[in-house]
């Protein structure tokens, strides 16, 4: 990574050491043996100790490292959150990973697939960077062996500081970075299981899954073991593509309705992003919002009944505010009266079983998140309208696309027929949403609040 000037601990870097942290008046931080300072007055204000303060003077190399790595983090984080294009996001994950990683081969390989635009892809591509964050941060490498892999002129980057930028990781909340980081494990699962037991998804597997992509899969599998970061980048490239093609296949199952439920429950996560591309692709068509006005006249159609929202377990959802009063007050309890009437389902206490599809969602909105309610949704409490499921979206004449009068009326006729919660796919991140719109106190249990990273 070029030297950051901008990095408030920067003057604590040794010019004459690369990659090791010095007070900038001793020998080894630049002046050379013995000690000497510009002449002046202190000018210093760029948040963090003049270096030649009482508090400066008795910063230690290890302190001065682990002040670079939180404003690092708190640099990639927001880089990353606030993205609008690919040229941009990928700035980020060069600064935070270096030029060869996983994630930034995954996102290549998902750009050389022509399933569809770049664009629509941002949200899948962020997925892959924030999980080889989590996995650097909770696993981190040492960072003097990188240094020789990845390090530009001047500085290192957060993961380059291996270990020293875990010294104060429970200050960084990466709980969003773990749901990240949990996709990706589950979709790399996933499609390894497709590629073993292919006939078990697909009834002519045999034609589907070109020899070509069954080639790269095991050589995925090869490259996967190996700990070096240039197979790590080709493993990701093959990953990004495979993965594409095998969406594209759970996408032709998905369309027909035949099959889509019990491919739903075997490969779940991979489901969730085939949706999502659905979503996306008919957003650039401009079609959704038509399809979804044409179709929402029959929203008054006869619902199924309302399905559990999991077999035994309750689930973990979130909730993110724009500032901590609103936090706050969510947390003592959710007033019908501050709901808003125009969201797609009209009042209704909006969620989602993935934190960071809750900051897209506000982005698409101009807002930032400031905090993050993790809460326990009651399973046994949770009367559920899922239209994630073809079958019953169909029925209710749900289509998604942009927000209409009908698609409000959908969320007046679940509660006329005795549904408290409204499960359905996100358009601007890889999550199910969820809108409780009623029985706020006893389908949700507030579980913690923290910062939104």
């Amino acid at each position: 990574m070029p030297f950051d000037d901008n990095n408030p601990w920067s003057a604590w870097l040794s010019r004459h050491f690369p990659g090791t942290f010095a007070h900038p008046d001793a020998p080894a931080g630049g002046s050379g043996y013995g000690f000497s300072r510009t002449p002046g007055p202190t000018t210093y204000t760029r948040g963090a100790p003049d270096p030649h303060s009482p508090v400066g003077l008795n910063i230690t190399p290890r302190e001065a490292a682990q002040g670079y790595a939180e404003y690092e983090f708190e640099q990639v984080r927001s880089g990353i959150r606030q993205a609008m294009s690919w040229a941009g996001l990928r700035e980020m994950a060069l600064r935070s990973l270096g030029p060869k990683s996983f994630a930034l081969g995954a996102c290549y390989g998902i750009v050389k697939n022509p399933a569809m635009s770049v664009a629509g892809l941002l949200q899948l591509q962020k997925m892959f960077i924030e999980a080889d964050l989590y996995e650097r941060l909770t696993r981190p490498m040492s960072w003097k062996t990188m240094l020789g892999a990845s390090w530009g002129i001047g500085g290192p980057s957060l993961f380059e500081l291996g270990e020293l930028a875990m010294i104060k990781f429970h200050l960084m909340n990466v709980e969003m970075l773990k749901h990240s980081y949990e996709a990706r494990e589950a979709l790399i699962k996933e499609v390894g299981q497709i590629f073993t037991h292919p006939l078990d998804f697909f009834a002519k597997a045999k034609d589907q899954l070109k020899a070509s992509y069954v080639e790269k899969w095991n050589q995925f599998c090869l490259l996967q073991k190996q700990t070096d970061l240039k197979s790590q980048f080709e493993a990701g490239e093959i990953f990004g593509d495979v993965l594409m093609e095998v969406v594209m296949l759970v996408l032709t199952v998905i369309s027909v309705g035949a099959g889509a439920a019990k491919l739903a429950a075997k490969v779940p996560q991979l489901v969730r992003v085939a949706e999502f591309v659905r979503g996306a692709r008919a957003a650039e068509v401009g079609g959704a919002a038509e399809e979804a006005a044409e179709i929402g006249k029959g929203a008054t159609a006869t619902p199924a009944s309302g399905k559990p929202l999991s077999t035994g377990e309750n689930p973990d959802v979130f909730h993110t505010v724009t500032n901590p009063r609103a936090g706050q007050g969510v947390v003592d309890g959710i007033d019908p009266a501050y709901l808003n009437p125009n969201s797609r389902f009209g009042k209704a206490f909006y969620i989602s079983d993935d934190a960071p599809t809750t900051l897209a969602e506000l982005e698409q909105h101009g807002a930032t998140g400031s905090h993050t309610i993790r809460f326990e949704m009651d399973a046994s409490k949770a009367r559920t309208l899922d239209l994630t499921d073809p079958s019953v979206a169909g029925d209710w004449g749900y289509a998604g696309g942009a927000i209409t009068p009908e698609t409000q009326a959908i969320g007046a006729s679940a509660k006329n027929a005795g549904y408290n919660v409204i499960k359905f796919q996100s358009l601007r991140g890889l999550g199910a949403n969820y809108a409780v719109i009623n029985d706020f106190d006893s389908v949700l249990t507030p579980k913690m609040i923290v910062p939104t990273p």
